[in-house]
Parts: structure tokens; sequence; C-alpha cells
């Protein structure tokens, strides 16, 4: 989150954000595919590990990865804008540049880290679009009409309905974008801050080293 350059903060948030979504795809699958069920008024799953066991016999384990594609491409590209911007923003609304750490109001995180959630998200919100129509796909035990390609999937969106179809759910996906990344931001430099200023931990030890994989994981 905090970096010597916007730059390298995006990169940072980026490599961390693509190694949590890899890890934890066979479970948002999962729950977009319980949360998709009922809308043409059947239930598919009877709940979390029927939903698993269904999709590995009907589909091959490989399903549990659908949309892996746009959904490492919305990570690298909205997971490190919000960690990126977020110390730019927050310095941008008031924090003067020799403001030590320990003393920005928690109100200015807050704003930062929200401001970041809701750019990202916006930005992103193709890619996000695009990993649900996969995730789901397939699931009534029929051929998926986007198929296992991110490109097609973008082309037949695009075709169907339109450029501005791509930003479909935006309002909802920003908002719960920027309450998280508001609370979340704000909170972990908030805390960070207070622990580095009290010598609870120290940059180096094994302790700065579980603060800062805390912050890759989140």
């Amino acid at each position: 989150m905090e970096a010597k350059s916007p730059i390298r903060g995006i990169l940072y948030g980026s490599f961390a954000s693509c190694v949590a979504e890899a890890s934890t795809m066979p479970i948002d699958v999962v729950k977009v595919r319980l949360q998709y069920q009922g809308s043409d008024g059947k239930l598919q799953y009877r709940g979390l590990v029927d939903a698993f066991r269904g999709t590995v016999r009907n589909e091959g384990a490989g399903a549990l990865f659908k949309g892996i594609q746009p959904a490492l491409l919305r990570q690298f590209t909205y997971g490190g804008m919000r960690y990126g911007l977020y110390a730019p923003i927050r310095n941008m609304i008031g924090v003067d540049a020799n403001t030590p750490k320990s003393e920005i109001p928690l109100a200015k995180k807050f704003i930062a880290g929200g401001g970041a959630g809701a750019i990202g998200s916006f930005i992103c919100n193709p890619t996000d679009l695009m990993k649900i129509r996969m995730q789901v796909g397939g699931m009534d035990g029929g051929a998926s009409k986007y198929g296992n390609s991110m490109v097609g999937t973008l082309r037949a969106i695009v075709r169907e309905e339109g450029v501005l179809g791509l930003w479909r759910g935006a309002g909802p996906t920003v908002g719960r974008a920027t309450a998280l990344a508001a609370v979340e931001m704000s909170s972990y430099d908030h805390i960070k801050s207070w622990l580095l200023k009290n010598n609870v931990i120290v940059p180096g030890t094994a302790s700065g080293v579980f603060i800062t994989a805390v912050q890759c994981l989140s």
C-alpha cells in the first residue's frame, strides 16, 4: 500500500491480488453459481458441498477455474489501482508531505480508501462481468454460449448488449468496492501506523514481515 512511487505500489498490489485470486478461485466459482441458481426457477445445488461436487462431476475439475483469465486481469488492474492509488489520493486531500503517518486523520484515510476502490472498480467492471458470465456458463448442463475464452466472451457481450453492456451492474459493484476499500485500507493503515509508533512491530523483524503478509492477503 505504501511504496516509493505510485507505479511500484500498483505493481505490488497487482501481484498480491492475483496470487490471492488464483488461490480462492474455486470458492468464488461456487459462490457465484449458488447466487445465480434459481434465475430460471430451478435450484440446481443443495448447498456449498453439493455445488462443489456437482460442478466437478458434471464439468470436470477445470470448471472450478472458469473465468480465471478475466479474474486475474481484474485483480491485476483493480487490485493494483486500489493499493497504488490509496496513498496519492490520501495525500491529495490535504495531507502534508511532512506529516507523520500516525498523525493523519482516520477520516482522510477512509475517504482515500473509498476513492481508490471506487475508481478501480468502475474502470475494471468489464473484467468482473466477463468473469461472472464465464463462471455460470455450462452449469445447466448445456454448452456455454461464451465458451472458455475471455476474448470470445468480450465479443459476445459487446455484440449482444453494446459497449455499455460491459458496465452492467457497475452501480452496486462500485458501491461494494467503495465501502470495502474504505474500511480495509484505512483500518490497515491506521492500525499499522499505531503499531509502528508504539514499537509493537519493527520493520525487518518477524513482526514486520507478518504485518506485510497480512496486507498482501487482504
